[in-house]
């Protein structure tokens, strides 16, 4: 720092201020300071015009509070169309932190040019100790985490009301071009987010990367969405995740009652750019309770008929990795639906369920399971929300496999039935709207989806040319439930298996009875006679008669 001469700064700036008072602006008003601005502009780093103007927003600084547009009118004793033009050179004091501009005082707040200024306090305190003027904001050379958190403390500016809403957008687009070479910004420029979305991504990002597991970003929009019904249409679309951060995966949000109830969190995309250029987030553990990998599915012999198994060998054939790629691939240059779409139908215990885990397990495909019929209840009231939550969470995770997963509706009677046209109910209108949504979805599918259902009497018709395999698993004949008695309980002899086989059970119920002979052996150290056998089978139909009676 050059060698300060003559006069202090402190007592430059006094006579700035001293001969600038009640004068116009002018080439000859600056000439006449030229001397003491010189100075200033020496010791600020900045030319001429920007010290002058800085050494007056000082000395009325010092008289106890900020300095508002109309105090510079008042000292120039100059109209506003005279101040306006040279207010430019305050700028650069603002961007290196020397100046704080704040937002409009109340009685200006419809006018959000006029802001008023503070002076960082560690310059005050330099200029009245006559200490050279500390650098408080160095040009930004430093790593991504440095440009989040520059970023961060722009939306804090703007939280405390030093920074507009549209200064900070014009920050934050800055900066995001200017650090463009990091992975999250380019994603950012390619999908061309708004900057309200840049904002509150920053936000969630830089609070999570410093410890915040979830972020509330209600405070940030409040100050960014002045309007109220803009706001509720942007918490409307992300709390029905059609908000571009969500839709793209950039951030998930937590489930909420309401909409300004809504916690956000970046997703493993988002951890993934970071990590690229150097951060490392902890991501979700890879254990989800919604996911069945095929090595954790036991090998289990299924019986079908021959019908059957002509079905079941080509459909296992087309899951094939190298047949399935094949396929895809061939439909998607014919301009065909991709979707690989499979119902399962049947009465109840004919192994639906477990066909689609042996297809896993022999295809090496994970099973993202819906059981809709033990959610149902909670579909009312937010149903386009859960629909939709279903298919882009199988699409998000799809993308990190490298084998397409099968997203198995199980039970899938409660959403496939046919629709209603006469009750106007609450219920009945809720539910039609999940019919709707899935017949767009099953339209559009881009994956292995298969269902199962026991009631294809109230299948809604639309659903038939949506699913492209439809396969009807029956209850065993008198030969298939020999060989499945023979299977499951390999203590009984040829004659006994073949006695049992006349009782008209299905395979899960031979299940059920087989799970029963292992229990009394473990107990009793025996396992049960033919004729205890026999009971339990009277048992499981007795119980089978019942069930039929009260509906699925």
């Amino acid at each position: 720092m050059p060698a300060l001469t003559q006069n202090t700064i402190l007592e430059n700036i006094r006579r700035i201020s001293q001969g600038a008072k009640g004068e116009n602006i002018c080439s000859t008003l600056l000439e006449a300071l030229e001397t003491e601005t010189a100075q200033v502009a020496q010791y600020l780093g900045s030319s001429n015009e920007e010290a002058f103007f800085f050494a007056v927003v000082l000395s009325l600084y010092f008289n106890g509070r900020e300095v508002e547009f109309n105090d510079l009118c008042r000292f120039f004793d100059s109209d506003s169309f005279e101040i306006l033009p040279h207010l430019v050179h305050l700028d650069g004091f603002v961007q290196n932190g020397i100046l704080i501009r704040k937002g409009p005082s109340k009685r200006m707040s419809d006018i959000p040019f006029f802001k008023s200024y503070a002076v960082a306090s560690e310059v005050c305190d330099a200029i009245v100790k006559n200490k050279p003027c500390p650098v408080l904001k160095k040009k930004y050379q430093g790593t991504l985490i440095d440009a989040l958190e520059m970023m961060h403390d722009q939306i804090v500016s703007c939280l405390d009301d030093e920074l507009s809403a549209e200064e900070l957008f014009t920050e934050l687009e800055a900066l995001a071009k200017q650090h463009k070479k990091y992975q999250i910004f380019k994603t950012i420029h390619a999908l061309g987010l708004s900057p309200i979305d840049l904002a509150v991504l920053i936000y969630v990002t830089w609070l999570t990367i410093i410890g915040s597991k979830r972020v509330d970003a209600d405070r940030v929009l409040k100050t960014i969405i002045k309007r109220n019904a803009d706001r509720a249409k942007y918490l409307q679309d992300i709390y029905y995740l059609q908000n571009p951060l969500i839709k793209n995966g950039l951030l998930e949000t937590k489930e909420a009652r309401f909409f300004n109830d809504v916690d956000y969190l970046i997703s493993d995309k988002t951890k993934t750019l970071l990590e690229e250029d150097g951060i490392i987030m902890p991501h979700k553990s890879s254990k989800r309770t919604d996911v069945i990998l095929p090595e954790n599915i036991a090998e289990k012999p299924l019986f079908y008929n021959e019908k059957e198994l002509v079905q079941i060998d080509k459909m296992r054939a087309s899951l094939d990795h190298t047949a399935y790629t094949d396929i895809s691939e061939r439909l998607k240059a014919k301009n065909l639906s991709t979707g690989m779409t499979i119902l399962l139908f049947g009465d109840p215990g004919t192994g639906k369920t477990e066909l689609v885990l042996q297809m896993a397990k022999q295809t090496g495909r994970q099973i993202m399971k819906i059981d809709i019929s033990k959610t149902k209840s909670m579909w009312f009231g937010e149903s386009e929300k859960l629909v939709k939550k279903i298919f882009d969470d199988y699409k998000a995770y799809a993308q990190t496999q490298e084998k397409t997963p099968i997203l198995f509706f199980n039970e899938a009677d409660a959403v496939l039935s046919k629709r209603t046209s006469s009750d106007k109910s609450n219920t009945s209108n809720t539910e039609n709207a999940i019919q709707n949504l899935l017949l767009d979805e099953f339209e559009n599918f881009d994956g292995i989806l298969i269902a199962t259902t026991n009631l294809t009497k109230n299948l809604d018709p639309a659903y038939d040319r949506r699913f492209l395999f439809k396969i009807k698993i029956g209850a065993p004949d008198l030969l298939q439930r020999q060989t499945i008695w023979q299977s499951k309980l390999q203590f009984l002899s040829e004659q006994e298996c073949a006695a049992l086989a006349n009782l008209s059970l299905t395979g899960g119920q031979i299940d059920n009875i087989a799970r029963k002979c292992e229990i009394q052996q473990i107990l009793s150290g025996n396992y049960p006679t033919l004729c205890e056998i026999e009971q339990f089978s009277k048992e499981e139909s007795s119980m089978s008669v019942k069930a039929a009676a009260i509906g699925f």
